[in-house]
């Protein structure tokens, strides 16, 4: 299982349900030193998380399967997947919008 930093709808069980049959195992967690924010892409509005030394983003850690994370990568066209490490100095996915 893959973990996945999510700060947006995905935080949701409804959504997780949506998206992926079931509502996901997950943990709440902190992003240090990004922020929420909007960007433009496309000419559309996207909401996304920049680096923002001494700001923080909270959110949850979701465990998801390799499949789970294609649907992710396919279904999030407009955002980019990184790594980003976690305030235990565990590494996880996330998705910006780049560029």
């Amino acid at each position: 299982m893959e973990p996945v930093f999510v700060y947006g709808n995905l935080m949701e069980a409804q959504v997780q349900k949506q998206a992926f049959g079931r509502v996901v195992e997950s943990k709440y967690d902190t992003l240090f030193d990004y922020k929420k924010g909007e960007a433009q892409k496309n000419g559309n509005r996207l909401f996304t998380v920049f680096p923002a030394r001494g700001h923080s983003v909270h959110g949850f850690v979701l465990y998801l399967s390799p499949e789970e994370m294609g649907y992710l990568d396919k279904n999030l066209a407009s955002y980019s997947r990184i790594k980003i490490i976690l305030p235990n100095g565990k590494g996880a996915w996330t998705y910006v919008v780049q560029g």
